[in-house]
């Protein structure tokens, strides 16, 4: 077995704050809805947050500086961000939009799920160790799909160990994400590499992982 990537102890009592939020958020729903949601507080472009549910105090972060993201209609988008090297990168984060938050005609909360999410993280020195997270919850971008650029923050999202190569140690169990991303539109380097993310996955795992986005009227592969 081997460690599982760069873990952090954080302390995370911050309850009084969080309830206070939240009692805002539920007044602000009980008016008009709660809007079009700020950033998530403290993060900047590209870093991504996930701590366990089950194991608290114990997470993993990400720091996704390049990403792409793939066109489908004006309600839908796939994104791919990449850790280090994106020839060889660390952890894949992707991002399936399937539908457009319409700001304060559409309730934030907890339970609001408009994405799928899939995680990807490699181990070992020649990445041959591979672990795959996937789960859903709330992706809200700050500009409409078709835009050159979108950025945007992941609310509440949930995840947790769907595959894994032998020798993956998953110390996270399931998890929580957010974090704020931007993505630089192109198609067909999205198309292209989930096309050889899915063919990577296959030898790492010894079977066929769907990660490939189904274009046309299909929905995305989640």
């Amino acid at each position: 077995m081997i460690d599982f990537p760069t873990y952090r102890i954080r302390r995370m009592s911050k309850l009084t704050g969080l309830i206070g939020m939240s009692l805002v958020c539920l007044l602000l729903l009980t008016l008009s809805g709660c809007g079009a949601p700020k950033s998530p507080s403290g993060k900047k472009i590209g870093d991504l947050s996930i701590r366990s549910i089950v194991h608290p105090g114990v997470s993993l972060t990400g720091k996704f500086k390049t990403g792409y993201y793939a066109y489908h209609d004006d309600n839908r988008m796939t994104l791919m961000l990449f850790e280090g090297d994106e020839a060889s990168p660390e952890q894949i984060l992707i991002v399936r939009m399937l539908w457009l938050p319409r700001g304060s005609k559409t309730p934030v909360n907890r339970n609001a799920t408009n994405a799928s999410f899939k995680h990807i993280v490699f181990a070992g020195d020649d990445r041959s160790i591979v672990g795959v997270y996937g789960g859903g919850g709330y992706y809200y971008p700050k500009q409409k799909p078709g835009k050159d650029r979108i950025s945007g923050g992941i609310w509440d999202g949930a995840m947790e160990l769907l595959h894994a190569s032998k020798g993956f140690a998953d110390r996270l169990g399931r998890v929580q994400i957010d974090g704020n991303l931007k993505v630089t539109r192109d198609d067909a380097k999205v198309e292209e590499a989930l096309k050889a993310l899915e063919s990577e996955l296959a030898t790492k795992l010894g079977y066929k992982v769907m990660v490939q986005a189904i274009t046309g009227s299909d929905k995305a592969a989640l």
